[in-house]
């Protein structure tokens, strides 16, 4: 449980510091943004995953809907542009979610 936990904080982190960096040095460029903001969820899930261990797939579950939450609540409040919040709900947090998935134990004997 307490892998999982540091699981979603790390993944957390690689998200949320990867956005804050791409908006200081590439500005607000939606594209770009969006595109990165993909890239750097699924490897947030994905470290989430493997930090997680057992608890993986819950692991990068847990950070997708924390990226969808963060971003409801920020539509809610109106603090930034709706087009990044809504990149996140339906691109970013299935990102996420999806990088998680790629970690699989692979069995030798299935090869």
């Amino acid at each position: 449980m307490a892998r999982a936990f540091l699981g979603v904080i790390v993944g957390y982190a690689i998200f949320a510091l990867s956005a804050a960096l791409l908006f200081r040095y590439i500005g607000r460029s939606a594209v770009l943004s969006i595109v990165c903001g993909i890239v750097f969820a699924a490897v947030g899930g994905k470290v989430a995953a493997l930090i997680g261990g057992e608890k993986g797939p819950a692991a990068s579950l847990t950070l997708g809907a924390a990226i969808a939450i963060g971003a409801v609540i920020a539509l809610v409040k109106g603090t930034g542009g709706m087009w990044s919040e809504l990149a996140a709900i339906f691109l970013m947090a299935p990102a996420a979610v999806g990088g998680g998935r790629l970690f699989r134990k692979r069995d030798p004997q299935r090869l």
